[in-house]
């Protein structure tokens, strides 16, 4: 068989006209013109693969294999997706996931960090048939954080509409929660939840605070995810600082969630650390 000489010239006279597109004139037009908005999400998306670069410690895993390893089908999903008119809170292969999980997990509730639009809300609360619990911060600013918050968490919390989703699609087993979840009192929710998404701020120290709860109060095959893996560096490297100590988690390819069911190893270092409604310290 002859090698493709051609094909390879070709090809790599493709990879060199895409880098140097990259320092064309045009480029620069580009970056000059194009809304923010649109810009950063270029500029999120070769961040995220940096990332995923350096995180050569995590396996990576396809869809279909991340639901198989929760005991969802993956070739026969049902789930409900709510039609978000538009918003772009979320890409729909997350939206999936969380979707069959938390279907796949319908008699046990779901505890949320971090409401934000509720978007997410009411996407889990569509797929189960239990209560979906939503904490977050209030809008006034009169509750002051316990622990650090990124200057990007300021932001959005400036920025945002709260739960502007559940005003829009209201659903019975939605419970709000306000308040800080380095205060808040989790004891209620201990061996309970079959979902747990940590959504929350994305400091180190809110992301280790809120994992430490979330292991309390998951049942022993509960599921926990997290959000903002590899576009965070802060929840990155915490996500890492897991995996370094034992606990099997996975990052699913092609979105920012990971997840895990290791709920048991999470409680050993919860134990150690003091951290989280089954440890000895709250906040606060």
């Amino acid at each position: 068989m002859k090698s493709n000489i051609r094909g390879r010239i070709r090809g790599y006279l493709s990879t060199a006209a895409a880098a140097f597109s990259l320092v064309h004139v045009n480029m620069l037009r580009v970056a000059l013109t194009l809304p923010r908005a649109s810009l950063r999400s270029y500029a999120d998306a070769a961040f995220k693969l940096y990332m995923e670069s350096r995180c050569k410690d995590i396996d990576f895993i396809e869809l279909g294999d991340a639901l198989r390893m929760l005991d969802v089908d993956p070739v026969n999903i049902r789930a409900t997706l709510i039609d978000l008119g538009g918003y772009r809170g979320r890409s729909d292969w997350e939206r999936l996931f969380l979707a069959s999980v938390a279907r796949s997990r319908a008699s046990d509730p779901c505890f949320e960090i971090g409401t934000a639009a509720g978007n997410t809300t009411v996407l889990l609360a569509a797929n189960t048939a239990c209560s979906v619990y939503t904490l977050d911060l209030p809008d006034s600013g009169a509750c002051q954080p316990a622990l650090t918050l990124l200057g990007s968490d300021d932001a959005v919390r400036r920025s945002r509409k709260r739960a502007e989703f559940i005003e829009k699609y209201p659903q019975a087993s939605i419970v709000e929660l306000i308040g800080d979840s380095a205060r808040f009192d989790f004891t209620a929710f201990r061996d309970r939840i079959g979902l747990f998404f940590i959504d929350g701020a994305h400091s180190i120290e809110y992301v280790e605070s809120d994992t430490m709860n979330a292991a309390w109060c998951c049942r022993e095959d509960g599921v926990i995810v997290w959000d903002d893996f590899t576009t965070t560096r802060e929840v990155t490297g915490y996500i890492r600082r897991l995996k370094a100590e034992g606990v099997q988690l996975f990052g699913i390819r092609g979105t920012r969630l990971a997840f895990t069911r290791d709920v048991a190893r999470l409680r050993e270092i919860s134990r150690r650390v003091g951290l989280g409604c089954g440890g000895t310290y709250h906040a606060g």
